[in-house]
């Protein structure tokens, strides 16, 4: 990974990334943003991303205002458009291994959020946590086309309308939500310690114009601490639940006839698990269902570290996890593995050697990742 950072006069401030990981392959990101706009402190900021991966790319805008009122708060507003590859995957007999595309397309989200952030002081002032209230408006459309997998005398079957809803959709959703955040770090190096604890709540319903109901609940804890000088332990956790609906369609293919079960909740509120920062030993977000994400998410995961020389340090973890749409057979996949640590001046390069035992024949999978984990 490659970072470049700085910051001219005027106000303005610009970031840019270039780098590569296993999970995202080549990625680039920019960023430009400028602050105390007026004397009201008001800031503004607008960037984008592209990643190899899934071809995806963001295009990013929020502004903030600050509150006249005793504690610290601000008004704030996004808007945000994603675009990504993706492949419906499925498998005759319901494991990873036998899985094959039928289709493959575009899904693009287009987003509005409007809300207030509140920044809550904890001991007296020297920790925050910060909550957001918000509403979200989102326009969603997925443009698929079937895949050699699929024959074609039978991709326009009279009688199975649900078919072609599989392929291309368009909905419109309005989401009222609840979210907080409340990261604690300190330190640097193999001495990064402290804990990252967020949680989020919303729900859109048609009572106020939605095209689909849907609510969802989420919560995650990462924590980082040393024992004596050489030893140090990161636990992380994280837990999601979607109440939206499922759709089970009957795809015809080159094989038989497959059941696919797709969830009504928009492709960017799905949950995808496996990679560097989830279960490794697994592919990135290859753990879900149907290869377009999941209602529900369970993933843990505990690692220790051993401080063996200067900015050098060798890890041992055990992960595991997935998201899946039925809480009475979550599935759970298990990951272990050897890791290697390299505490830069751009951050902790981490190299991790893992091996996903629930899938069988898979190789040993390399990730790569750079930066602490807690964020």
């Amino acid at each position: 990974d490659f970072e470049v950072n700085f910051t001219p006069r005027k106000r303005n401030t610009y970031q840019g990334t270039v780098g590569f990981g296993t999970d995202t392959l080549a990625r680039l990101q920019f960023t430009w943003g400028r602050h105390l706009i007026s004397p009201r402190g008001d800031s503004f900021d607008v960037g984008f991303g592209w990643q190899q991966k899934d071809n995806e790319f963001t295009l990013q805008a929020n502004y903030r205002l600050p509150r006249k009122t005793t504690d610290q708060q601000f008004w704030i507003t996004s808007a945000g458009l994603k675009s990504e590859k993706q492949s419906l995957e499925v498998s005759k007999s319901g494991d990873l291994e036998n899985r094959f595309d039928i289709a493959r397309g575009t899904v693009d989200d287009y987003s509005l959020r409007l809300g207030r952030t509140r920044a809550r002081n904890l001991q007296a002032g020297f920790q925050q946590y910060f909550e957001t209230m918000y509403i979200q408006y989102l326009h969603e459309t997925n443009d698929f086309a079937p895949t050699g997998n699929v024959p074609p005398e039978t991709q326009n079957l009279p009688g199975v309308d649900s078919l072609d809803n599989l392929w291309k959709n368009t909905s419109n959703s309005l989401a009222l939500g609840i979210e907080w955040n409340w990261p604690e770090i300190r330190g640097s190096g193999f001495q990064t310690t402290g804990h990252h604890q967020r949680a989020n709540i919303f729900t859109s319903n048609d009572a106020w114009g939605s095209d689909i109901d849907y609510s969802q609940i989420y919560m995650s804890s990462r924590w980082n601490f040393l024992t004596g000088k050489r030893w140090k332990f990161l636990l992380r956790a994280e837990a999601g639940y979607s109440d939206a609906s499922i759709v089970s369609v009957h795809v015809p293919t080159e094989v038989g006839s497959v059941t696919v079960d797709i969830s009504e909740l928009p492709n960017i509120y799905r949950f995808r698990a496996g990679g560097s920062r989830s279960v490794r030993g697994y592919a990135f977000e290859s753990l879900d269902t149907n290869g377009l994400g999941s209602n529900n998410i369970l993933t843990a995961s505990a690692e220790v570290e051993y401080h063996f020389h200067e900015d050098w340090s060798a890890a041992a973890f055990f992960d595991i996890g997935n998201a899946f749409n039925d809480w009475s057979n979550p599935d759970l996949k298990r990951g272990t593995g050897l890791g290697l640590r390299w505490y830069s001046v751009i951050g902790a390069l981490r190299l991790d050697y893992a091996k996903g035992w629930d899938l069988e024949g898979e190789p040993w999978r390399i990730h790569l990742t750079i930066g602490t984990p807690l964020l």
